[in-house]
């Protein structure tokens, strides 16, 4: 685990362990609260699906494909990352392409370098699986979010466009 100190503060980043695996939901389940302030029709139906999530992250641990990174400060985990890699062979491009599934930070560690950290790990990783790039999907109403990734290196490649069936 990498480590820095912040205001007298020890915050550590690993890969996920299974004992971390509930600790985890319980933040995705934080992500899907503030997300549901975006869109509410959309993001609650996500709130039902903890033991889905659960599931979700302990295959994680298992397949070779996929990371879960967590922060955690003083023993508390404040965050996660998941990114997972796909070789996709298309009409227009075959590349091997990673997707960054989720970030979180708890708000009380939020611009403290703890999300950058995350990422950098998503990306080292990401590079060493031989990925031709980094993508992710974030809701066009998560401004908040848009810009951090903006700040980060990050540019707007396609608009994706859905309709409820």
């Amino acid at each position: 685990m990498k480590s820095i100190t912040h205001e007298m503060e020890t915050t550590t980043i690993g890969r996920m362990m299974e004992a971390d695996v509930e600790q985890v939901a319980d933040l995705w389940l934080a992500l899907i609260g503030e997300h549901e302030e975006c869109d509410s029709n959309y993001f609650t139906t996500y709130r039902r699906n903890r033991k889905q999530k659960t599931q979700l992250l302990k295959i994680a641990l298992k397949d070779p494909l996929e990371q879960v990174w967590v922060a955690r400060s003083n023993g508390q985990l404040i965050g996660y990352c998941s990114v997972y890699v796909s070789y996709v062979t298309g009409m227009y491009n075959s590349l091997i392409e990673a997707t960054l599934g989720d970030i979180y930070v708890a708000p009380g560690y939020r611009s403290s370098g703890v999300g950058k950290r995350l990422l950098n790990e998503t990306q080292g990783w990401a590079s060493l699986m031989e990925a031709d790039r980094l993508r992710l999907n974030v809701h066009s109403a998560n401004s908040a979010a848009i810009d951090y990734y903006l700040k980060n290196g990050f540019e707007e490649k396609f608009k994706v466009m859905t309709i409820t069936l």
